[in-house]
């Protein structure tokens, strides 16, 4: 018995969680590509934040607003003036997190209600995202795939990165 609860103790302490990857990142690669680099180092950067409540999106069962984390991921520059992010919803609330030994999934496959940038109107929108990370040394491999049919969202991709201190301006 003893054994068996140092064990589960000790799997928990090596889980990785939603607030291990709060910070900055340098994204390796994008698709087993290599990206390209700007001049600004902190325009370079992937980050992962928490947005506390955020009042664009809204639970459909209880119309209280969302409390979400970004995952922002730096996808390259073109011509040294043209970043490129591909920012990435997690809902705190919705949708099933795992934490395995090294690994963080996540999974959501909800409607939701999301305020319309134009109208400023809420309209039901489908959110389905999967998402699955996995510390190996000092980089973090993984993939995410977000598919909305409402927004005309098909996108997905892997991704290497490697933790870095954020810029004092963060």
């Amino acid at each position: 018995m003893k054994y068996l609860l140092c064990l589960l103790i000790s799997i928990n302490i090596f889980a990785l969680t939603p607030n291990d990857l709060m910070g900055c990142f340098e994204t390796i690669k994008i698709n087993d590509s290599s990206i390209s680099y700007g001049p600004d180092y902190e325009r370079n950067l992937s980050t992962f934040e928490d947005f506390g409540t955020s009042y664009t999106y809204r639970n459909i069962q209880s119309n209280r607003a969302e409390q979400i984390n970004v995952f922002t991921f730096f996808q390259g520059v073109r011509d040294e003036v043209y970043y490129s992010y591909s920012p990435m919803v997690f809902f705190k609330n919705l949708g099933k997190y795992e934490s395995g030994e090294a690994s963080l999934s996540y999974e959501i496959d909800e409607d939701i209600y999301m305020r319309d940038s134009r109208t400023y109107a809420y309209k039901k929108v489908d959110h389905r995202m999967s998402f699955f990370i996995e510390k190996r040394g000092d980089f973090y491999e993984g993939r995410v795939e977000l598919i909305s049919h409402i927004r005309s969202i098909d996108r997905g991709f892997s991704f290497i990165l490697k933790k870095v201190t954020c810029p004092t301006s963060y």
